[in-house]
């Protein structure tokens, strides 16, 4: 699913598939972060690894931030019927 896609002209089936979509989105970025900063093989220099974490703090962010407006559209639509 596009998230430019105004959530707003979307129906209460495409926002769960969004919202599921999204979730997923959200556990992969997490589970990479979990697998990156666990390996004991491998070294990341200092700057690598700031790189790394501003990039996923910024994705987490928008992710949170999607799913808290697909679920408040879904609350919304959900109140209305």
């Amino acid at each position: 699913m596009d998230s430019t896609v105004d959530l707003n002209q979307m129906s209460a089936e495409q926002l769960a598939e969004a919202l599921g979509e999204t979730q997923l989105q959200l556990d992969d970025l997490l589970e990479e972060r979990r697998f990156t900063l666990g390996q004991t093989g491998i070294h990341l220099g200092a700057g690598e690894l700031a790189r790394l974490r501003a990039s996923w703090e910024r994705e987490e962010a928008r992710l949170t931030a999607r799913l808290t407006a697909i679920k408040a559209r879904l609350a919304a639509l959900s109140a209305s019927s």
